[in-house]
């Protein structure tokens, strides 16, 4: 697809303005349809914001899988072992994605975005 075609907007901070600012935008331009393209984490949270607050058509499209590290396959070795009582930067990180999303969505129910 060209550059050229590919809108942003650099406005909103967070899931429930980003779905405003795209309904308006859809309104100028005619659309019925979307493709929502987010993280597979965050999309549950983008999809029921995206549905309630836009009149669109909404296609998910889940992207940026979180998936284990191929070194965790297989046997685990003594140095495996090791490593893995050691703390983690990248599990860390994952844990904070796990907990933000759910708590994310409750406060997006709360406000009513979702």
């Amino acid at each position: 697809m060209p550059a050229a075609l590919i809108l942003r907007s650099d406005t909103p901070r967070n899931t429930a303005e980003e779905a405003t600012a795209i309904a308006r935008l859809a309104r100028q331009r005619g659309w019925n349809s979307l493709l929502l393209v987010t993280s597979a984490t965050h999309l549950p949270r983008a999809l029921a914001t995206f549905e309630r607050l836009t009149p669109l058509r909404i296609i998910p499209v889940a992207c940026d899988y979180q998936l284990p590290a191929r070194e965790l396959y297989g046997r685990p070795t003594a140095a495996s072992l090791l490593l893995s009582l050691l703390p983690d930067a990248d599990a860390l990180a994952t844990s904070t994605t796990r907990l933000k999303e759910p708590l994310g969505l409750l406060n997006y129910r709360l406000r009513g975005w979702d």
